[in-house]
Protein backbone atom coordinates (compact mmCIF):
# COMPACT_ATOMS: atom_id res chain seq x y z
CA UNK A 1 0.00 0.00 0.00
CA UNK A 2 2.81 2.64 0.73
CA UNK A 3 4.47 1.86 -2.16
CA UNK A 4 1.36 2.40 -4.23
CA UNK A 5 1.00 5.83 -2.70
CA UNK A 6 4.38 6.91 -3.34
CA UNK A 7 3.95 5.39 -7.09
CA UNK A 8 1.42 7.83 -7.47
CA UNK A 9 2.85 11.19 -5.34
CA UNK A 10 6.02 10.67 -7.62
CA UNK A 11 3.13 10.13 -10.93
CA UNK A 12 1.65 13.40 -9.86
CA UNK A 13 4.81 15.30 -9.14
CA UNK A 14 5.87 14.23 -12.86
CA UNK A 15 2.89 15.66 -14.06
CA UNK A 16 3.25 19.16 -12.26
CA UNK A 17 6.66 19.26 -13.34
CA UNK A 18 5.55 18.82 -17.36
CA UNK A 19 3.57 21.52 -17.24
CA UNK A 20 5.27 24.11 -14.86
CA UNK A 21 8.29 23.47 -17.79
CA UNK A 22 5.61 24.08 -20.43
CA UNK A 23 6.65 26.75 -22.90
CA UNK A 24 4.92 28.59 -25.70
CA UNK A 25 6.96 29.02 -28.29
CA UNK A 26 6.66 31.78 -31.19
CA UNK A 27 8.05 33.15 -34.14
CA UNK A 28 9.18 37.17 -34.40
CA UNK A 29 10.66 38.77 -37.11
CA UNK A 30 12.96 41.41 -37.83
CA UNK A 31 10.68 44.87 -38.77
CA UNK A 32 10.54 48.68 -38.66
CA UNK A 33 8.38 51.26 -37.24
CA UNK A 34 8.50 54.60 -35.98
CA UNK A 35 9.31 56.19 -33.09
CA UNK A 36 5.86 56.91 -31.76
CA UNK A 37 6.82 58.73 -28.63
CA UNK A 38 9.66 60.98 -27.58
CA UNK A 39 12.37 58.73 -26.45
CA UNK A 40 13.09 58.93 -22.77
CA UNK A 41 16.62 56.73 -22.51
CA UNK A 42 17.60 54.60 -19.17
CA UNK A 43 20.93 52.95 -18.85
CA UNK A 44 21.64 49.69 -16.50
CA UNK A 45 25.17 48.12 -16.69
CA UNK A 46 25.79 44.68 -15.28
CA UNK A 47 27.91 44.09 -12.12
CA UNK A 48 31.47 43.36 -13.82
CA UNK A 49 30.54 46.33 -16.19
CA UNK A 50 30.46 43.53 -19.60
CA UNK A 51 27.57 44.22 -20.89
CA UNK A 52 24.80 46.91 -20.42
CA UNK A 53 21.13 47.48 -21.69
CA UNK A 54 19.23 50.81 -22.58
CA UNK A 55 15.62 50.92 -22.44
CA UNK A 56 13.67 53.68 -24.08
CA UNK A 57 10.46 54.08 -21.65
CA UNK A 58 8.39 55.71 -23.73
CA UNK A 59 8.20 53.65 -26.86
CA UNK A 60 9.36 50.30 -25.09
CA UNK A 61 12.84 49.73 -26.75
CA UNK A 62 15.08 47.45 -25.30
CA UNK A 63 19.15 47.19 -25.87
CA UNK A 64 21.66 45.25 -25.06
CA UNK A 65 25.11 46.52 -25.70
CA UNK A 66 28.53 44.32 -25.16
CA UNK A 67 31.88 46.43 -23.89
CA UNK A 68 33.90 45.11 -26.62
CA UNK A 69 37.09 46.22 -24.77
CA UNK A 70 36.57 45.48 -21.24
CA UNK A 71 38.86 44.78 -18.43
CA UNK A 72 38.43 44.19 -15.06
CA UNK A 73 39.44 46.14 -12.35
CA UNK A 74 42.95 46.30 -11.02
CA UNK A 75 45.61 47.91 -8.68
CA UNK A 76 48.08 45.92 -10.61
CA UNK A 77 50.53 46.92 -13.17
CA UNK A 78 50.46 43.81 -14.76
CA UNK A 79 49.34 42.81 -18.00
CA UNK A 80 45.40 41.77 -17.74
CA UNK A 81 43.52 39.71 -20.07
CA UNK A 82 40.78 41.17 -21.20
CA UNK A 83 37.42 40.01 -22.40
CA UNK A 84 38.66 40.30 -25.81
CA UNK A 85 42.06 39.14 -25.46
CA UNK A 86 43.69 42.19 -26.04
CA UNK A 87 46.22 43.28 -22.85
CA UNK A 88 46.30 46.77 -21.54
CA UNK A 89 49.84 47.95 -20.52
CA UNK A 90 48.59 51.50 -19.26
CA UNK A 91 46.93 54.57 -20.21
CA UNK A 92 49.44 55.35 -23.04
CA UNK A 93 47.29 52.34 -24.71
CA UNK A 94 44.10 53.62 -24.27
CA UNK A 95 44.16 54.84 -27.74
CA UNK A 96 43.95 51.26 -29.34
CA UNK A 97 40.83 50.72 -27.72
CA UNK A 98 38.17 48.87 -29.67
CA UNK A 99 34.49 50.36 -29.85
CA UNK A 100 32.14 48.84 -26.88
CA UNK A 101 29.12 49.83 -28.22
CA UNK A 102 28.26 46.13 -30.01
CA UNK A 103 24.61 45.23 -29.73
CA UNK A 104 23.64 41.74 -29.12
CA UNK A 105 20.34 42.42 -29.15
CA UNK A 106 17.73 45.01 -29.99
CA UNK A 107 13.79 44.53 -29.20
CA UNK A 108 9.82 46.59 -28.71
CA UNK A 109 7.73 44.96 -26.27
CA UNK A 110 4.24 45.78 -25.59
CA UNK A 111 2.02 47.15 -22.39
CA UNK A 112 2.44 43.11 -21.20
CA UNK A 113 5.85 43.09 -22.00
CA UNK A 114 5.84 40.59 -24.51
CA UNK A 115 8.19 40.75 -27.87
CA UNK A 116 6.73 42.86 -30.27
CA UNK A 117 9.67 42.43 -32.37
CA UNK A 118 13.12 42.63 -33.18
CA UNK A 119 15.39 45.04 -34.67
CA UNK A 120 18.56 44.89 -36.89
CA UNK A 121 21.58 45.94 -35.06
CA UNK A 122 22.27 49.39 -36.56
CA UNK A 123 18.31 50.30 -36.88
CA UNK A 124 17.42 53.39 -36.03
CA UNK A 125 13.30 54.25 -35.57
CA UNK A 126 12.73 57.62 -37.20
CA UNK A 127 10.22 60.32 -35.55
CA UNK A 128 6.79 59.62 -36.73
CA UNK A 129 6.21 63.37 -36.26
CA UNK A 130 2.96 63.18 -34.61
CA UNK A 131 1.90 65.30 -31.83
CA UNK A 132 2.33 62.83 -28.46
CA UNK A 133 1.42 65.54 -25.25
CA UNK A 134 -1.26 63.31 -24.22
CA UNK A 135 0.83 59.95 -24.66
CA UNK A 136 3.62 61.72 -22.51
CA UNK A 137 1.77 62.49 -19.90
CA UNK A 138 0.38 59.24 -18.93
CA UNK A 139 4.00 58.01 -19.44
CA UNK A 140 5.33 60.42 -17.04
CA UNK A 141 3.31 59.28 -13.99
CA UNK A 142 4.81 56.01 -14.71
CA UNK A 143 7.93 54.35 -12.81
CA UNK A 144 10.40 51.89 -14.28
CA UNK A 145 12.82 49.74 -12.56
CA UNK A 146 15.36 47.39 -14.71
CA UNK A 147 18.44 45.33 -14.08
CA UNK A 148 20.92 43.48 -16.36
CA UNK A 149 22.74 40.27 -14.88
CA UNK A 150 26.47 38.90 -16.17
CA UNK A 151 26.83 36.31 -18.66
CA UNK A 152 26.00 32.79 -16.99
CA UNK A 153 27.56 29.91 -18.30
CA UNK A 154 25.90 27.01 -18.05
CA UNK A 155 26.65 23.29 -19.60
CA UNK A 156 28.10 25.15 -22.69
CA UNK A 157 25.75 27.77 -22.78
CA UNK A 158 25.55 31.67 -22.40
CA UNK A 159 22.81 33.54 -20.85
CA UNK A 160 22.24 36.95 -19.56
CA UNK A 161 18.89 38.51 -18.07
CA UNK A 162 17.38 42.09 -17.99
CA UNK A 163 14.39 42.45 -15.56
CA UNK A 164 11.69 45.20 -16.17
CA UNK A 165 9.30 46.24 -13.52
CA UNK A 166 6.43 49.02 -14.33
CA UNK A 167 6.07 50.23 -10.51
CA UNK A 168 2.54 51.15 -9.05
CA UNK A 169 2.14 53.91 -6.89
CA UNK A 170 0.76 51.69 -4.56
CA UNK A 171 3.66 49.52 -4.01
CA UNK A 172 5.54 52.00 -2.86
CA UNK A 173 3.73 53.71 -0.40
CA UNK A 174 1.46 52.93 2.58
CA UNK A 175 -2.18 52.72 1.24
CA UNK A 176 -5.45 53.88 3.20
CA UNK A 177 -6.48 49.99 3.17
CA UNK A 178 -3.29 49.34 5.68
CA UNK A 179 -2.92 50.74 9.04
CA UNK A 180 0.25 50.17 11.08
CA UNK A 181 -1.46 48.28 14.08
CA UNK A 182 -2.45 45.87 11.67
CA UNK A 183 0.88 44.99 10.32
CA UNK A 184 1.98 42.74 12.49
CA UNK A 185 -1.16 40.44 12.02
CA UNK A 186 -1.28 41.01 8.34
CA UNK A 187 2.59 39.58 8.42
CA UNK A 188 1.28 36.09 9.81
CA UNK A 189 -0.32 35.27 6.46
CA UNK A 190 1.76 36.33 2.98
CA UNK A 191 0.36 38.97 0.84
CA UNK A 192 1.75 37.13 -2.48
CA UNK A 193 0.54 34.02 -4.40
CA UNK A 194 3.74 30.97 -4.73
CA UNK A 195 3.74 30.66 -8.30
CA UNK A 196 5.78 29.88 -11.63
CA UNK A 197 5.73 33.24 -14.01
CA UNK A 198 4.08 32.69 -17.17
CA UNK A 199 6.74 32.22 -19.78
CA UNK A 200 6.80 32.63 -23.45
CA UNK A 201 10.36 31.91 -26.19
CA UNK A 202 10.52 34.15 -28.53
CA UNK A 203 12.20 32.89 -31.77
CA UNK A 204 13.41 34.75 -35.01
CA UNK A 205 13.61 32.01 -38.03
CA UNK A 206 16.64 33.94 -39.80
CA UNK A 207 19.71 35.94 -37.99
CA UNK A 208 19.51 39.19 -38.52
CA UNK A 209 22.38 39.36 -41.62
CA UNK A 210 19.71 37.36 -43.59
CA UNK A 211 16.36 38.46 -42.21
CA UNK A 212 13.96 41.14 -44.39
CA UNK A 213 12.85 43.96 -41.93
CA UNK A 214 8.64 44.03 -42.22
CA UNK A 215 7.69 48.04 -42.56
CA UNK A 216 4.84 47.11 -39.85
CA UNK A 217 3.72 51.07 -40.17
CA UNK A 218 2.87 50.01 -43.84
CA UNK A 219 1.65 46.23 -43.95
CA UNK A 220 -1.85 45.96 -44.21
CA UNK A 221 -3.86 45.79 -40.47
CA UNK A 222 -5.53 42.18 -41.07
CA UNK A 223 -1.64 40.99 -42.46
CA UNK A 224 0.12 43.05 -39.50
CA UNK A 225 1.24 40.61 -36.43
CA UNK A 226 -0.76 42.27 -33.21
CA UNK A 227 -0.32 41.29 -29.75
CA UNK A 228 -3.26 42.76 -28.14
CA UNK A 229 -2.63 43.62 -24.26
CA UNK A 230 -5.04 41.99 -21.18
CA UNK A 231 -6.77 45.34 -21.41
CA UNK A 232 -5.89 48.40 -23.27
CA UNK A 233 -7.88 51.03 -21.40
CA UNK A 234 -5.42 49.95 -18.09
CA UNK A 235 -1.98 49.78 -18.31
CA UNK A 236 -1.36 47.60 -15.20
CA UNK A 237 1.85 47.12 -13.13
CA UNK A 238 4.60 43.82 -13.20
CA UNK A 239 7.54 42.62 -14.06
CA UNK A 240 9.20 40.58 -16.84
CA UNK A 241 12.63 38.49 -16.99
CA UNK A 242 14.04 38.39 -20.21
CA UNK A 243 16.30 35.16 -20.49
CA UNK A 244 18.84 36.04 -23.95
CA UNK A 245 20.38 32.48 -24.98
CA UNK A 246 23.95 33.56 -26.10
CA UNK A 247 26.17 31.69 -28.39
CA UNK A 248 29.91 32.35 -27.78
CA UNK A 249 32.24 33.27 -30.71
CA UNK A 250 35.69 31.87 -30.15
CA UNK A 251 37.37 34.05 -32.26
CA UNK A 252 39.92 36.26 -32.32
CA UNK A 253 37.69 38.07 -30.15
CA UNK A 254 35.20 36.59 -27.62
CA UNK A 255 32.08 37.90 -28.57
CA UNK A 256 28.15 36.90 -28.07
CA UNK A 257 25.53 36.21 -30.46
CA UNK A 258 21.98 36.33 -29.69
CA UNK A 259 19.25 33.26 -30.49
CA UNK A 260 16.18 33.53 -28.53
CA UNK A 261 14.27 35.75 -25.93
CA UNK A 262 12.58 33.73 -23.37
CA UNK A 263 10.22 35.64 -21.65
CA UNK A 264 9.02 35.76 -17.54
CA UNK A 265 6.07 37.65 -16.41
CA UNK A 266 3.87 38.54 -13.51
CA UNK A 267 1.25 41.10 -12.97
CA UNK A 268 0.88 40.77 -9.00
CA UNK A 269 4.18 42.22 -8.10
CA UNK A 270 6.04 45.20 -8.96
CA UNK A 271 9.19 46.97 -7.36
CA UNK A 272 12.71 47.75 -7.82
CA UNK A 273 14.93 44.91 -9.64
CA UNK A 274 17.91 43.15 -8.16
CA UNK A 275 19.67 40.62 -9.93
CA UNK A 276 21.90 39.24 -7.05
CA UNK A 277 25.23 37.99 -8.00
CA UNK A 278 28.32 37.00 -6.70
CA UNK A 279 32.12 36.18 -7.20
CA UNK A 280 34.56 33.24 -6.24
CA UNK A 281 36.99 35.18 -4.03
CA UNK A 282 39.23 32.29 -2.97
CA UNK A 283 39.43 31.36 -7.04
CA UNK A 284 41.81 34.10 -8.83
CA UNK A 285 40.43 32.83 -12.70
CA UNK A 286 36.74 33.35 -11.19
CA UNK A 287 37.42 36.57 -9.17
CA UNK A 288 34.95 38.19 -11.78
CA UNK A 289 32.37 35.70 -13.25
CA UNK A 290 30.09 36.54 -11.16
CA UNK A 291 26.94 33.92 -10.68
CA UNK A 292 23.50 34.60 -10.11
CA UNK A 293 22.36 33.84 -6.80
CA UNK A 294 18.67 35.25 -6.74
CA UNK A 295 16.74 37.99 -8.07
CA UNK A 296 14.69 40.07 -5.84
CA UNK A 297 11.64 42.85 -5.71
CA UNK A 298 11.71 45.12 -3.55
CA UNK A 299 8.37 47.36 -2.50
CA UNK A 300 7.08 49.16 0.29
CA UNK A 301 5.82 45.80 1.80
CA UNK A 302 9.25 43.56 1.55
CA UNK A 303 11.78 42.08 -0.83
CA UNK A 304 10.41 39.23 -3.12
CA UNK A 305 12.98 36.47 -3.78
CA UNK A 306 12.15 34.48 -6.77
CA UNK A 307 13.82 30.94 -7.04
CA UNK A 308 14.90 29.38 -10.21
CA UNK A 309 16.68 26.38 -11.46
CA UNK A 310 20.14 25.20 -12.53
CA UNK A 311 19.03 25.82 -15.81
CA UNK A 312 17.43 29.36 -15.70
CA UNK A 313 13.84 27.66 -17.12
CA UNK A 314 11.62 29.23 -14.68
CA UNK A 315 11.78 31.82 -11.78
CA UNK A 316 9.31 31.30 -9.08
CA UNK A 317 8.05 33.94 -6.61
CA UNK A 318 9.01 31.86 -3.56
CA UNK A 319 9.30 33.89 -0.38
CA UNK A 320 9.01 37.36 0.94
CA UNK A 321 12.21 38.95 3.74
CA UNK A 322 11.06 41.45 6.11
CA UNK A 323 13.29 44.47 6.26
CA UNK A 324 15.37 45.41 9.16
CA UNK A 325 13.64 47.07 11.80
CA UNK A 326 14.31 50.37 11.99
CA UNK A 327 13.50 50.94 7.96
CA UNK A 328 10.37 49.27 8.42
CA UNK A 329 9.59 52.08 11.15
CA UNK A 330 10.39 54.50 8.94
CA UNK A 331 8.41 53.18 5.82
CA UNK A 332 5.33 53.17 8.11
CA UNK A 333 5.52 56.56 9.52
CA UNK A 334 6.69 58.80 6.73
CA UNK A 335 5.64 56.97 3.32
CA UNK A 336 1.66 57.30 3.57
CA UNK A 337 1.00 59.84 0.38
CA UNK A 338 5.48 59.96 -0.74
CA UNK A 339 6.65 57.27 -2.69
CA UNK A 340 9.84 55.28 -0.66
CA UNK A 341 11.53 54.28 -3.82
CA UNK A 342 14.45 56.56 -3.80
CA UNK A 343 15.13 55.54 0.02
CA UNK A 344 14.77 52.21 -0.57
CA UNK A 345 17.37 52.71 -2.97
CA UNK A 346 19.44 54.23 -1.47
CA UNK A 347 19.91 51.79 1.16
CA UNK A 348 20.83 48.90 -1.66
CA UNK A 349 24.94 48.48 -1.91
CA UNK A 350 26.02 45.77 -4.11
CA UNK A 351 24.47 42.64 -3.07
CA UNK A 352 23.55 44.35 0.60
CA UNK A 353 20.29 46.11 1.85
CA UNK A 354 21.74 47.97 4.26
CA UNK A 355 20.16 51.12 7.11
CA UNK A 356 22.58 53.40 9.20
CA UNK A 357 21.63 53.60 12.84
CA UNK A 358 23.13 56.06 15.38
CA UNK A 359 22.74 55.08 19.15
CA UNK A 360 24.72 56.43 21.84
CA UNK A 361 27.03 58.59 19.87
CA UNK A 362 27.94 55.83 17.99
CA UNK A 363 27.04 55.22 13.71
CA UNK A 364 26.18 51.38 13.69
CA UNK A 365 25.18 49.34 10.63
CA UNK A 366 21.73 47.18 10.25
CA UNK A 367 21.05 45.12 7.16
CA UNK A 368 20.29 42.29 5.17
CA UNK A 369 22.34 39.89 2.66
Amino acid sequence: MTNILLNRIKTVKNVANVFKNQVLNEEIYYGTDYASEKENYQIAICQNGKFAVTFDTANLRIKILENTDHRPFTSSKKKVNSNNKNEFDGPEKLDEQDDINQIIAYFKINDDFMVEKFYKENYNPPSSGHDTTATENKASNLKWSFDISNVQEKNGESFIFVAISRIADEDMRRTSKEKRKDRKDDNKKPDYERKVLSKIRYNCPLPPDEAIAVDMQNTQPELTRVLTSRNNSEIKKGIAIYRLDLKKNQGEKINYIFSTVTYHYSDQISGICRFIEASSEDDSESLYDFKLKRFIILNYRGIYNFEFDDHFDFFTLNEKFEYPASIRRELDSWYVDDDCMKRLLSCIYDKYFLVTQYKNNAQSLEGKA
